[in-house]
């Protein structure tokens, strides 16, 4: 249950209602001894490339790729969403997809694989996004 807390932030209490537990966390969470803490907030903003990320592992395609691809992929999709996990998704370009090649220079499974996985994701997240993750790759 959670409870508002004046003009601060709601503090998730434990237990049943009047049970124990419940009755100790509230005079604690009153004498502002218990932490506070967010109630519940979404792991990624919506809209974002790591929301985006999200979404794909948990859809039908990305479940259907083999173990090792999802390894794979999961792998670059963790780095890209360190990196650029907070960017809208829908404002990904090109150049963006090519930064991502550069920053993985000398290595070509690597760039393969990095734009491969991309690629997966924008074409599952919008089908016509095929044309515009195929830049031209400088060797």
């Amino acid at each position: 249950m959670v409870l508002p807390q004046g003009e601060g932030p709601r503090i998730r209490l434990p237990g049943e209602y009047e049970s124990p537990e419940f009755n100790a966390a509230y005079e604690q969470a009153l004498a502002g001894i218990i932490e506070t803490r967010p109630a519940h907030q979404p792991k990624h903003r919506q809209g974002s490339l790591a929301w985006l990320i999200e979404q794909y592992r948990k859809s039908a395609e990305f479940q259907s790729l083999s173990p090792i691809t999802r390894k794979n992929r999961d792998a670059i999709y963790r780095q890209v969403t360190k990196t650029g996990g907070d960017l809208t998704a829908s404002r990904i370009t090109p150049e963006k997809i090519r930064e991502g090649l550069k920053n993985r220079a000398g290595k070509p499974g690597s760039q393969r694989n990095f734009l491969r996985a991309m690629r997966g994701l924008f074409q599952w997240a919008v089908p016509d996004y095929v044309r515009l993750t195929r830049p031209p790759v400088s060797r």
